[in-house]
């Protein structure tokens, strides 16, 4: 249990740290997607177990973390259009590709670890 949770706050924050950075320097997509998917494939790697949840959980708690962080207006007094319910609904939604492919990525480093680590 500890190794999961270890596993998709390390997740977490490489995705939070994967979207900030592409909003800041705007690498090509697919660069971010790569990433996005090695992030995943360790993740399901580290899990050892439910190695398919642990990258949503993952990707969404990385997501969930850049809307409150990174997408919050300079000063915090500044009105923001960020925070509306509709907008965080239709942001968690375009990420549901993203949560299925760390989903399939997860569980090849989950084979992949059954395959390096026999018990």
């Amino acid at each position: 249990m500890i190794r999961f949770v270890v596993a998709v706050g390390a997740g977490a924050l490489l995705t939070y740290l994967a979207l900030d950075r592409s909003r800041a320097t705007q690498p090509p997509a697919v660069l971010v997607l790569a990433f996005l998917a090695v992030v995943a494939l360790g993740v399901g790697f580290l899990a050892a177990r439910r190695t398919w949840l642990a990258p949503v959980l993952a990707v969404y708690a990385g997501v969930v973390s850049w809307f409150l962080i990174g997408l919050r207006a300079s000063p915090p007094w500044a009105a923001s259009d960020v925070w509306g319910g509709y907008q965080w609904l239709t942001n968690l939604v375009s990420f549901i590709p993203i949560a299925i492919g760390s989903a399939l990525f997860g569980g090849v480093g989950g084979w992949i670890r059954g395959r390096l680590i026999r018990r």
